[in-house]
């Protein structure tokens, strides 16, 4: 039987009921984020982007978010945001239940959050670069219920699908890895320092977007 999930639009009322947290990491809780991340990388296979999708929006009221920033697919179980910078942004967001619209609206610059992996422990993600600490806000909104076309503040803020090209696009483009760039690279790398001990920093993969390995050479 397929993984891929049906993701559910904004008239669907699942989309308005807070998720329940996860109290304990199941076999039917890791199917459930199997097919979170087949759904993710199926919309990202078929459209060219999508960052990330909460439980509820293929119709599972749980606090569980897939992200896919172009490395390791990361799985954020009961995340929860515990620092909120000062200063504010207004972003242009797309959303995958939200298809027909954009819309401009106001986040937190950086943010900072805990969460459980799918092994039950609890990490740590802190002062979030502005492109990450925005998805983040929009997937926890969908865990309380709350869509972005809530969050606009002026109705000229929502805008038809037809600008995403223009006013996302652009932006999230800056921040991608591109696959030529990661070959080009492979071919000028020392051999001896592919034999060197790999190390990951969760503050450094937060930093970036994406989750990365360090290695590491003595001279």
């Amino acid at each position: 039987m397929s993984q891929i999930r049906t993701i559910l639009i904004d008239s669907d009322p699942r989309l308005r009921i807070a998720s329940r947290t996860v109290e304990e990491i199941t076999p039917d809780v890791t199917a459930m984020i199997t097919a979170l991340h087949a759904t993710l990388a199926d919309f990202r296979a078929r459209t060219g982007f999508g960052r990330a999708i909460s439980c509820p929006q293929i119709g599972e009221p749980l606090r569980i978010v897939a992200v896919q920033l172009g490395g390791q697919p990361v799985t954020l179980i009961n995340p929860l945001i515990v620092w909120r910078s000062e200063e504010t942004q207004l972003v242009w967001d797309d959303c995958m239940s939200v298809p027909n619209h954009i819309a401009n609206v106001r986040r937190h610059a950086s943010i900072s959050l805990t969460y459980q992996n799918e092994s039950g422990k609890t990490c740590h993600w802190n002062h979030l670069s502005a492109s990450l600490a925005e998805l983040i806000q929009h997937e926890v909104d969908h865990l309380d219920g709350v869509l972005m076309v809530d969050r606009i503040e002026h109705p000229e803020d929502l805008q038809p699908i037809s600008q995403h090209h223009k006013l996302i696009a652009p932006r999230r483009s800056e921040h991608r890895i591109k696959l030529d760039h990661i070959a080009s690279a492979a071919s000028r790398i020392n051999p001896t320092f592919l034999a060197s001990p790999q190390y990951r920093s969760p503050t450094l993969d937060a930093a970036l977007g994406v989750a990365e390995s360090v290695n590491i050479v003595a001279i």
